[in-house]
């Protein structure tokens, strides 16, 4: 990822850790001051940014009910990411709420692959927003859409493919002690 997508990514971080709210005119003219102007690539970075920040929150202190709560809080200030193209319709991405992802990803043990030495596999990740709850290097993720897969390489997940999740993954059969997904 060139500078200034990680420059832009750390300057939406750093605002969500602020509490400042953008809406979606808003976070394009910031986007624009580091030369960014795709606006998928603006939204895709965007939610990045979201994903990092949840799963800051989510590998914190606190109990279950604190960081989902944190991460609710969070929910709420983050821009309305609805930008839809005919790539997007396609691929039928849609975004998980952050809320959503940490709670699906604690009923499926995620945030336990850690100390019980198991792996986790999310086989359409998106931007990883299901596997918030869990360390990344104890999740595989697969992702098809090239901006998407090119974010999830910046999270340190044990393995980011990038296949046709229609298909089996009949080669990881019985890898997995945990699998989490929106299917494609």
């Amino acid at each position: 990822m060139t500078s200034k997508l990680t420059s832009f990514v750390s300057k939406v971080e750093q605002e969500l850790i602020n509490g400042k709210s953008y809406n979606k005119t808003a976070i394009e003219k910031m986007a624009a001051a580091f030369g960014i102007t795709d606006k998928t690539e603006i939204k895709e970075l965007t939610e990045l940014a979201i994903v990092n920040r949840a799963r800051s929150i989510a590998q914190g202190i606190g109990t279950i009910r604190e960081k989902y709560d944190r991460i609710v809080a969070l929910y709420y200030t983050q821009v309305n990411l609805s930008h839809r193209t005919s790539q997007s319709i396609l691929l039928q991405q849609y975004s998980t709420p952050a809320p959503i992802g940490y709670i699906g990803g604690i009923f499926c043990g995620l945030d336990k692959l850690d100390s019980n030495g198991g792996y986790g596999f999310e086989p359409s990740a998106g931007n990883g927003l299901l596997t918030i709850a869990g360390k990344p290097e104890r999740i595989y993720v697969n992702e098809i859409d090239k901006i998407r897969n090119r974010n999830l390489k910046t999270q340190g997940f044990a393995n980011v493919w990038d296949r046709d999740a229609t298909k089996p993954f009949f080669d990881v059969a019985g890898t997995f002690s945990s699998v989490i997904t929106n299917p494609p």
